[in-house]
């Protein structure tokens, strides 16, 4: 299987480059197929992992990488949020309210908006860790690391805590090491 993106994460996408003006900027740095997803995010319930890659490629050329990493902050709190509130609150009932509660199920979180992928907590302490998320595929890592702050930025959000990454390395395997603090 190859890494996959939900219609609600494009549909996300969409509405968040929408709300910034950027729609038809990205739209036309975009191959026709790219661009017919992001036009019609519910023509399928899953697409290509890349289409969302090429995305946010189009996203970094017109406003760099800080742009990639607000907008999927805006992404998961506004579009992903509502639908994944419930099993966050009930994790943080059941687990205590820490960001580790949160990223040791990242696989049953990231569930709503992407397939393909895996992601490992590997606790170091009470307040650190690292996080290994691999793809079928190789990933640009700087891109990626752009997005996952942007997700990561959510902790504060629901937790009140900010977490910090330290590091982020390429791993065996096409995947990435986050270092994780808070």
């Amino acid at each position: 299987m190859n890494f996959e993106i939900s219609a609600l994460n494009v549909n996300g996408t969409k509405k968040a480059l929408e709300k910034r003006e950027l729609l038809d900027q990205v739209l036309s740095r975009l191959t026709p197929e790219v661009a017919a997803v992001l036009t019609d995010p519910y023509s399928a319930k899953w697409h290509d992992g890349n289409a969302l890659l090429a995305i946010w490629q189009a996203v970094r050329a017109l406003r760099g990488l800080e742009a990639v990493e607000t907008l999927n902050h805006e992404i998961v709190r506004d579009s992903l949020g509502p639908v994944l509130g419930p099993v966050l609150k009930m994790a943080t009932l059941l687990a205590g309210a820490s960001p580790a509660t949160l990223f040791s199920r990242l696989d049953q979180l990231a569930s709503a908006g992407s397939r393909g992928s895996t992601h490992t907590w590997a606790k170091e302490s009470d307040t650190s860790g690292t996080l290994t998320i691999r793809y079928p595929s190789p990933q640009p890592l700087e891109l990626m690391e752009a997005i996952w702050r942007g997700i990561f930025r959510v902790t504060r959000d629901r937790l009140g805590r900010p977490v910090s990454i330290d590091s982020v390395t390429d791993a065996p395997g096409h995947a990435f090491v986050f270092r994780i603090r808070w």
